[in-house]
């Protein structure tokens, strides 16, 4: 076998060995670092705007509500997935106490309202990081993600998309 036949193998064993790693739970299966540091720590309190562009504190925003945060794009197609699931189980979710945060990342305000009017979600629950300081700061490194917070302001668990049932996460 000639070298450049022995190169091409070699890479592509080990492109096949680290796409055959099986992540354990709570491990991001991309990066395969660990389970996110957030969790089971209080989420530090931030600024954010709302969707009409007026400045709100995630405490005050929150209540007394556990609060499920999505982190979303409208050029994102498992986002766009992901908010039709919380679109069909809307009334589930705040029928079981949940504050919603739908935070659009990076995009503009008429593209992100635009979007959530189009999708039939509740302008309300709107938020804009558009320059990326939000999720920066909560270490999201990919989108959709979630990040459930406990009634007591912990982070319960941060996952890329919406699980069956709540229970799974508090």
């Amino acid at each position: 076998m000639n070298r450049r036949w022995k190169g091409l193998a070699g890479i592509l064993l080990g492109a096949a060995l680290l796409t055959a790693a099986v992540p354990v739970a709570g491990m991001d299966p991309l990066l395969l670092r660990g389970p996110n540091p957030l969790i089971g720590k209080p989420l530090a309190d931030f600024e954010i705007h709302d969707i009409e562009g007026k400045k709100k504190t995630f405490s005050a925003m929150r209540g007394d509500n556990r609060v499920i945060m999505i982190f979303w794009a409208t050029w994102c197609p498992h986002c766009r997935t992901q908010l039709d699931v919380i679109r069909r189980n809307h009334q589930k979710l705040i029928d079981s106490g949940v504050t919603m945060m739908l935070v659009n990342v990076g995009e503009s305000r008429d593209q992100a309202r635009a979007y959530l009017v189009n999708a039939g979600l509740p302008l309300k629950e709107g938020y804009l990081d558009q320059d990326g300081s939000v999720s920066n700061k909560l270490g999201i490194n990919g989108l959709p993600t979630y990040i459930f917070v406990d009634e007591n302001d912990v982070v319960a668990a941060v996952q890329h998309q919406l699980p069956q049932t709540l229970s799974e996460v508090y």
